[in-house]
């Protein structure tokens, strides 16, 4: 089967979606991460395998002073189509949101890269599931845990993706 990986520009984020559709015009037309998220219908109808917003925000953490006031990427609302799950579609997503912050950040080691608390999934949350790949990032040498839910980029990953700024 082949698949295309897509990273759109929207606001202060990027959505990142893998898809079956080869034309940039259909997958320019996809919709927020949210619209997909458990809905394998909605998937089916615009060709997506899977999809994720990846965040920037300031990690605003006292407890950490070494962390408070530094900007964090986090990705949320990440989802895989049932039919492609455990097939590795879910790292390949972290993967390319790995390479949207290298464009951004050019490379630079040391970057944070944030996990939601694993709890209620779709409020916000790391399902259980999912959390088993910031530990397979960390295995592989992408990511260095330095606190709860906090990793630090060591390597990046070989996705090549093109990466534009959002628009203001």
């Amino acid at each position: 089967m082949k698949y295309y990986l897509r990273v759109v520009p929207f606001y202060d984020s990027y959505h990142v979606y893998i898809t079956t559709k080869k034309s940039i015009s259909k997958a320019s037309k996809l919709k927020d991460p949210n619209y997909y998220y458990g809905n394998p219908h909605r998937c089916n109808a615009d060709g997506v395998i899977g999809a994720c917003a990846l965040d920037t925000n300031e990690i605003e953490d006292v407890t950490h002073p070494k962390f408070h006031h530094r900007i964090c990427y986090y990705p949320s609302a990440t989802y895989v189509h049932l039919s492609y799950r455990r097939k590795g579609f879910g790292k390949l997503l972290y993967h390319a949101c790995l390479a949207v912050i290298k464009g951004l950040e050019g490379g630079k080691k040391g970057i944070r890269f944030v996990q939601h608390k694993v709890g209620q999934p779709g409020v916000g949350d790391t399902s259980k599931k999912a959390k088993r790949i910031y530990k397979s990032l960390t295995d592989q040498g992408y990511l260095t845990k330095i606190a709860p839910s906090v990793f630090e980029i060591k390597k990046y990953p070989k996705v090549t993706c093109r990466v534009a700024k959002p628009a203001e």
